[in-house]
């Protein structure tokens, strides 16, 4: 009996799904700075400086203080009076000529010979002037004490001009240093203020570039996140296919397992079945063998 060959079914063969690989994420640019053109603020060098006062020095103070002791110590020295050495110059010529004009008197008197009382008249005449020499003195001395008075007076008023000059020409150069010193700090008022504006200037332009970068970073985010959405979404959808694949795959290679099995029960029934056949097929040959082998009783 020629032997059943078993029926082979084909199992069904599972490709898996190749996935597509994430791809890097998108990094945004890196920020650059708006250039600073402006720096520090350098303030201005104040070369007009603090103000230094003028000094005045009185070209008379020696004058005023010699003829302000003179006048507080006053004292009257004929001698040292060049009013009181004129006229002692001319009464004393006057004198000489009262003195001699006595002596000819008297000596024509005496028949030209000179006596004791013409000495004594020449003296008299002379000491009349002397006398009336003395008698101006105090006049004298008033006068140079009024010279003196009048000549302090005059240093006074002269050192009263000169120092108000000074304190004209003093007022002018503190004119001029604050017109200066104004015009110094105008100007730096007006370089701080400009530098304030362009520092303004350049902290706008920075937060204008701040918020385009931020802006176009969250974009780049956005499309970022939109794009990983997506490639999720895709690989997702993948997965799900690959899943109903995978399940459609398990139930045909069970389907397949069921009809293997119940071919191999089918193919073992049948196998059974013929190997019992043939084993009663043998036994009735045996049987009827060993029938044919014992001895007829005829």
């Amino acid at each position: 009996m020629a032997k059943k060959k078993k029926k082979k079914n084909s199992a069904p063969k599972y490709d898996p799904t190749t996935y597509a690989k994430a791809t890097a994420p998108t990094a945004p640019a890196a920020y650059t700075p708006t250039q600073d053109t402006v720096g520090s603020y350098q303030p201005v060098a104040n070369t007009v400086g603090a103000y230094q006062p003028g000094t005045y020095k009185s070209q008379y103070e020696g004058q005023i203080a010699e003829g302000l002791s003179n006048l507080t110590n006053w004292k009257y020295d004929p001698l040292q009076d060049a009013s009181y050495q004129a006229l002692a110059k001319v009464y004393g010529e006057r004198g000489n000529i009262a003195a001699k004009n006595s002596l000819a008197d008297a000596a024509a008197l005496n028949g030209g010979y000179g006596t004791s009382y013409a000495v004594s008249a020449a003296q008299q005449a002379r000491n009349q002037y002397n006398q009336e020499l003395a008698m101006l003195i105090p006049d004298l001395e008033q006068n140079a004490y009024n010279r003196a008075q009048t000549t302090y007076s005059l240093l006074k008023d002269a050192d009263d001009t000169a120092y108000g000059r000074f304190r004209d020409t003093e007022g002018d150069r503190q004119w001029k240093y604050g017109q200066d010193f104004n015009a110094w700090q105008a100007n730096e008022a007006n370089r701080q203020w400009k530098y304030g504006q362009d520092y303004q200037a350049y902290r706008d332009r920075e937060a204008d570039n701040q918020f385009a970068y931020q802006t176009r970073y969250q974009n780049a985010r956005d499309a970022e996140s939109d794009r990983q959405f997506a490639y999720q979404t895709a690989y997702q959808n993948a997965r799900d296919a690959e899943s109903d694949r995978l399940n459609e795959y398990n139930s045909r290679y069970q389907q397949y397992r069921d009809q293997e099995a119940d071919n191999q029960f089918a193919y073992q029934t049948a196998y059974q079945n013929a190997r019992d056949a043939e084993a009663d097929r043998q036994f009735a040959y045996t049987q009827n063998y060993n029938a044919s082998r014992m001895p007829s009783s005829a």
